[in-house]
């Protein structure tokens, strides 16, 4: 059953995110930290259903935040982070989720990459005033990207027993800066040796399906058993798949290669780079998963998303390139230039 929220507070966390904060209802009052809730926008006279972590802890604030990081092509983003004021009513469900702590463990670790911090951020808040013991690694691109980064400096100077955090920055060193290299298998391995991870303790992953994979397979390398491991991909992946899902059957499309206008035809679901390689078109690509880079292509028209950023740059997203193993339409006349 929806709720109509109204927004007691907004505050800008990066220049591409905001934490939202409602005013919380007697009917929301019992969610876990760590869980999500559905939000519903009118944007344009058409109805939009997105989820967002929660940011809050139900034992440390009075109300209901979502942190929200702007997604390209993400209608809802973008009118949330953007457009939405205090004052305003939004539409939202009862909180949900497994993305939750056994508070039976004292040791928790977590793991965070970008926006994927949201849930994280409810659930340490949450175990740190119970007094558990809380490590965390937070990845992000640069220092300008740490959601919530003022907010973690305040908590590991309240909690400096109980709480340390490490910020993994794959573009640039900052103060404070572990690594200067994404959360791999291998650095995973290593900061389990280096920090000794406890084998009696609970691990959290959030953040971009790579990532995940990455840190999951160290932890499990490390011996640390699948039942301590929770994982839970972040609002971006979550938002992808419903514009994805929610799209027409097939979209229309040209590629522009060696002088030539190649149409695409690219069903709902399946990638520019699977469409270009049902065609005659000999297209570079190794590991589909946008992480080696060798499938970019610069787009000429159509809207688009993209379902992992970490394989190209910012600088060159902003001049109109993709990737194209991880690149979905969500308008015909996709126009792509190799």
């Amino acid at each position: 059953m929806w709720t109509e929220l109204t927004v007691k507070n907004k505050r800008r966390l990066t220049r591409e995110s905001a934490e939202i904060s409602f005013e919380k209802p007697a009917s929301f009052s019992d969610y876990l930290a760590g869980q999500y809730v559905t939000v519903e926008c009118d944007i344009n006279n058409v109805t939009l259903q997105r989820c967002y972590s929660l940011a809050s802890s139900p034992t440390c604030d009075d109300t209901l935040n979502i942190g929200v990081k702007k997604v390209r092509a993400g209608k809802v983003s973008h009118f949330l982070v953007d457009i939405l004021q205090e004052g305003d009513k939004i539409k939202v469900l009862v909180p949900r989720g497994n993305f939750i702590a056994d508070e039976s463990f004292d040791d928790y670790v977590m793991f965070a990459g970008g926006s994927g911090f949201t849930p994280i951020f409810s659930l340490l808040k949450t175990l740190l005033k119970q007094g558990k013991r809380v490590l965390l690694f937070y990845s992000n691109k640069d220092s300008q990207s740490i959601m919530y980064k003022e907010d973690l400096f305040k908590y590991q100077k309240e909690y400096p027993k109980h709480f340390t955090w490490y910020s993994i920055l794959t573009n640039s060193i900052w103060r404070g800066s572990l690594l200067k290299q994404r959360l791999s298998f291998e650095n995973t391995l290593a900061l389990a040796k280096k920090y000794k991870f406890k084998y009696d303790a609970q691990y959290f992953i959030c953040g971009p399906k790579v990532m995940m994979d990455n840190v999951k397979a160290g932890l499990e390398y490390y011996q640390i058993e699948d039942e301590q491991i929770v994982a839970e991909y972040f609002n971006v992946e979550n938002n992808i798949k419903q514009n994805i899902i929610q799209g027409q059957s097939e979209y229309t499309g040209k590629l522009y290669y060696e002088g030539r206008s190649v149409p695409l035809r690219i069903p709902k679901g399946v990638s520019a780079l699977d469409a270009i390689l049902d065609t005659d078109v000999e297209m570079r690509s190794s590991c589909k998963n946008g992480i080696c880079g060798s499938c970019i292509a610069k787009v000429k028209s159509g809207d688009f998303i993209m379902t992992e950023t970490d394989g190209i740059s910012e600088k060159e997203k902003q001049s109109g390139y993709c990737l194209t193993c991880i690149t979905y339409p969500l308008s015909d006349n996709l126009e792509l230039q190799l």
